[in-house]
């Protein structure tokens, strides 16, 4: 499992999706009304250690209605994706943070810092999140597990990252 280690809990989080089955991942994050489906947004992301401040609010993030002051993602300790209405919330919560990008609209760029491409290879669809403030990651380990919805609303397997977020040695 990669393990990304960074100095400070503010980073760039992009989930790349292909097909498997010869339909596209589908667009949406977290929607309003939620999915008739499911009620879950379309990347379905959760964390074990809770981002920010952990709220359990969904969507708290300082930009969607209701504006508040935004509280973080709260945290399934043990990678969960059954029906539970806090799981579910969970999923929202972190699913609301991410844009949908599509090719040559990626939100990653490629050696000249002008020109967006994907990172994985058959890559069809970027959802990118930008961990800051609000909902960054907090000191330690983080492992992340996501998967994704295609557009005719089947669940792809999961995928799992580690974020370690390493804290400075304090000096005398």
């Amino acid at each position: 499992m990669p393990v990304f280690q960074v100095p400070g809990g503010n980073l760039l989080l992009v989930v790349e999706g292909r097909t498997v089955d010869g339909l596209p991942p589908a667009v949406g994050g977290y929607t309003t009304p939620p999915n008739p489906v499911d009620g879950r947004p379309d990347i379905q992301i959760e964390t074990t250690q809770p981002l920010g401040k952990g709220s359990a609010a969904v969507c708290d993030d300082g930009l969607h209605a209701p504006v508040s002051a935004g509280g973080g993602v709260f945290a399934i300790p043990i990678p969960d994706f059954s029906f539970d209405s806090t799981i579910t919330d969970a999923l929202n919560d972190f699913g609301c943070r991410f844009e949908f990008h599509i090719s040559n609209d990626q939100c990653t760029t490629c050696g000249d810092a002008v020109t967006p491409c994907f990172r994985g290879v058959g890559s069809q669809a970027q959802f990118c999140n930008k961990a800051v403030n609000l909902a960054a990651f907090n000191p330690g380990d983080s492992l992340l597990t996501v998967r994704l919805r295609d557009q005719e609303g089947n669940i792809g397997p999961t995928a799992q990252i580690v974020v370690r977020v390493t804290t400075p040695t304090p000096t005398p």
